[in-house]
């Protein structure tokens, strides 16, 4: 399949960033300084963000597979293959073995049910890595995916991070966006990037320096 990507980020930057709210980003997380709050938790239309505890396995594991299941058929159709099977108990390996290597998840939720989440791991010293960002097809253009990014990036700062990478699908254009808006820029594969090599060509790999007057 022929398709341009710069042409297709283009089309779709104009419409999302319309919908990315000016932010308050969060120097320091709460959890640092002693605060006996787990997150900002701060409201928005009626959904919190906050970090995900123990208890919250279960909704994590909802929402881990509802990316994969989301993202494996625009997989194959722009690579041909899929990288993680569609299935829970694969979700759930991925959120059991992310919490015990030390990783932060943030969840976003209502009254209800889990709408979004993200996750924050260390890569080495200073170097942090987003893992997972997603949001649920309905609550899109909510400002739910910069209220998730503003929390990963005060826990980041918190831990002392200099600098945050990610990666992402070619397909997901508006995550792009969003994180161009944030100041991250494009780079090549970096080390402990969970991309098999034989796509790395057709992924996308991001980088922001944070601002040391901004810790």
């Amino acid at each position: 399949m022929s398709w341009n990507r710069e042409l297709l980020w283009k089309a779709e930057a104009a419409l999302v960033l319309a919908v990315i709210p000016e932010r308050n980003r969060t120097r320091c997380h709460p959890r640092c300084a002693g605060v006996a709050s787990c997150s900002v938790a701060a409201a928005r239309a009626g959904w919190t963000v906050r970090i995900a505890e123990a208890d919250d396995a279960g909704a994590l594991v909802d929402l881990v597979h509802a990316y994969v299941v989301e993202a494996n058929p625009r997989l194959i159709e722009l690579t041909g293959r899929t990288i993680v099977a569609a299935d829970e108990a694969e979700a759930r390996r991925w959120v059991s073995a992310s919490r015990a290597e030390g990783a932060i998840t943030v969840l976003a939720l209502d009254s209800r049910s889990a709408l979004g989440t993200g996750t924050l791991r260390q890569l080495e010293a200073g170097v942090a890595e987003f893992k997972r960002i997603y949001v649920r097809p309905q609550f899109r253009g909510s400002g739910m995916g910069a209220t998730l990014l503003d929390e990963l990036l005060g826990l980041a700062r918190c831990r002392g991070a200099r600098v945050v990478r990610l990666d992402s699908a070619p397909f997901q254009l508006c995550a792009h966006a969003l994180y161009r808006s944030y100041g991250f820029v494009e780079r090549g594969p970096y080390r402990g990037a969970e991309v098999p090599e034989d796509l790395v060509n057709v992924w996308h790999f991001f980088e922001l320096t944070l601002d040391l007057a901004d810790r």
